[in-house]
């Protein structure tokens, strides 16, 4: 049981959590979220052989070695915003993709980001990494654990639903201009999830001299898809035109509404980010082809509405440089 660590046990700067970042902020790797689940998933792979005049597997020979590792995170109401555009200061996926974060003789370079609202349940996100060779595993403290610091017991997870957590669905559709998400005409009421997935699609590049891939190359284009499920499908001349959406958002307003938050003030955080302004976004995606929609119908359920986009960027909680 030796081997056994419990959340105490851990020492969050040690281990991987010494690879991922760059910049002088450890939480950049996860985007200033709750980070909830660290998964290393190292890969030894052996590739099956087969030959002429033999049925199934003759022999195996041994592949490339790498290393995925998945951060699991809680939205909280201190994540970095997403910023529309993508440019030097926008967060877009294609920036990331480009990125590669190098420790010592470990680079790890971002491979996916999801995103995850659903009615009266905590917002997600997802990253994923892959370094070449065996990842770093979590390393047992020698020192009791850290407290908290002023002002962090008062940050608040981002939860869906009516309950005062601030977010405001925003929307645009193809006359250019925003809509707030309680009008049907862009958006339809009883919105039940909004997911938006990225996955950023690498090379390996190998060497005949090394065990390893000696770097890793995103391969164009990065794949993005935003679904949205609702209850809700207006018809007429003020109903709901699935089609025509062509950028979706999630933002934080009205943050005061928590009941214990009426006289807070943010701490100021390292480095230079404050507590989000009302307009700050929390994921943005542009670029939006509705490529299908379906209609599902369970015993004891609702009649629910699914319609799946294609996005041509998608603008990430997550920052780095």
């Amino acid at each position: 049981m030796a081997n056994v660590f419990q959340q105490h046990d851990v020492d969050f700067n040690a281990g991987i959590m010494t690879k991922l970042p760059q910049s002088t902020a450890a939480e950049d790797a996860w985007g200033r979220n709750a980070l909830q689940t660290i998964t290393i998933a190292r890969r030894y792979p052996r590739n099956p052989q087969q030959a002429i005049g033999y049925r199934g597997i003759v022999d195996y020979t041994t592949g490339q070695q790498t290393s995925e590792v998945t951060l699991d995170c809680i939205l909280t109401e201190q994540t970095q915003p997403a910023v529309e555009g993508t440019g030097a200061t926008g967060t877009s996926i294609y920036r990331f993709a480009e990125n590669q974060m190098t420790v010592g003789t470990e680079s790890y370079v971002l491979t996916s980001c999801n995103i995850g609202f659903t009615a009266g349940n905590p917002a997600t996100v997802s990253y994923g990494y892959i370094t070449a060779g065996a990842a770093s595993a979590l390393e047992k403290i020698a020192t009791a654990p850290d407290v908290l610091k002023d002002g962090e017991e008062a940050y608040f997870a981002v939860v869906m639903g009516d309950d005062g957590s601030g977010i405001e669905l925003m929307a645009k559709d193809s006359g250019g201009s925003w809509v707030s998400g309680s009008s049907h005409i862009i958006l339809p009421s009883g919105v039940q999830s909004l997911t938006f997935n990225s996955t950023i699609n690498k090379d390996n590049i190998l060497d005949v001299r090394a065990a390893q891939p000696i770097q890793f190359v995103t391969t164009y284009p990065i794949d993005i898809t935003v679904s949205v499920e609702t209850f809700d499908k207006s018809t007429g001349s003020d109903g709901w035109d699935a089609g025509s959406l062509q950028t979706l958002g999630v933002k934080l307003a009205g943050l005061n509404n928590h009941a214990d938050r009426s006289s807070y003030t943010a701490p100021s955080r390292t480095p230079g980010v404050d507590f989000p302004a009302s307009t700050a976004y929390l994921v943005l995606s542009m670029g939006l082809i509705k490529t299908d929609e379906t209609e599902t119908l369970n015993v004891g359920g609702y009649l629910t509405y699914t319609y799946n986009y294609t996005a041509a960027d998608l603008a990430i909680p997550l920052l780095y440089v």
